[in-house]
């Protein structure tokens, strides 16, 4: 059954981070939600319709430590990265397409947005990052992108309209440091021993609520890139 559609409701906020050397930093984000678009989706013969969301995200790291220089470390294939999420509890339309019903509790989410970084940070000083929409510089549309039931349409919409909660991850090889920094069940698989190796792996760093929770991420993944085509026709819902 159709939704009534919501009205857009973005976030921002500031996450002060202390990593296990001592050094603190605040993570200034904000995300400004302006449209959602949808378009049929044929994948293997079935039928899906993409939905993505055209948004202005903004993600600036200041560096409170007194005395020392903050510095990231790259993964072997990219830059430091922090990525920002957009999180729903199941359960819930968009939750339920990977999660399945009935798996009240758990969590869905949909990567909006990455910032890398590269330059340090002096003491005292900020800096703003590039936004990246989505979780691939390569991927050739806007960031929160799904592929779901067309009979869901409505309910995404609207869980895209109202997220419960706004979660920062990171990837970068020194992502040991930030083990604690969130609850301890949200990156409790995580081995600060594989850092070097790691590829596909989000430490969660901070949520917008104070607690971090682990969750299935609903991301279209890169291995689908080949599908979407920047200028093939949108629908707007808004």
């Amino acid at each position: 059954m159709s939704q009534a559609p919501l009205p857009l409701q973005g976030s921002s906020g500031t996450f002060r981070i202390l990593d296990s050397n001592g050094i603190s930093f605040n993570l200034a984000y904000k995300y400004e939600p302006s449209r959602i678009k949808t378009r049929p989706l044929h994948l293997d013969g079935t039928e899906f319709t993409e939905v993505q969301v055209e948004a202005h995200y903004s993600m600036e790291i200041l560096n409170t430590s007194g005395t020392q220089t903050l510095s990231f470390k790259p993964t072997s294939v990219w830059e430091a990265t922090f990525g920002l999420y957009a999180l729903w509890e199941s359960p819930n339309t968009l939750c339920d397409g990977i999660l399945g019903p009935g798996r009240k509790g758990d969590w869905c989410g949909v990567e909006l947005a990455h910032f890398h970084i590269e330059q340090e940070v002096l003491p005292g000083t900020s800096l703003q990052l590039t936004p990246h929409p989505g979780f691939s510089d390569s991927y050739p549309v806007e960031g929160g992108t799904v592929a779901v039931d067309p009979s869901h349409l409505s309910g995404i919409r609207n869980a895209f309209a109202r997220p419960d909660n706004i979660a920062i991850a990171y990837q970068g090889k020194d992502g040991g440091r930030f083990v604690n920094s969130c609850y301890r069940e949200a990156n409790e698989k995580y081995n600060p021993k594989d850092a070097a190796e790691l590829r596909d792996w989000d430490l969660l760093v901070a949520a917008r609520d104070g607690r971090c929770r682990p969750f299935m991420d609903k991301s279209i993944f890169p291995g689908m890139a080949g599908y979407a085509d920047p200028d093939d026709g949108y629908t707007y819902l808004d």
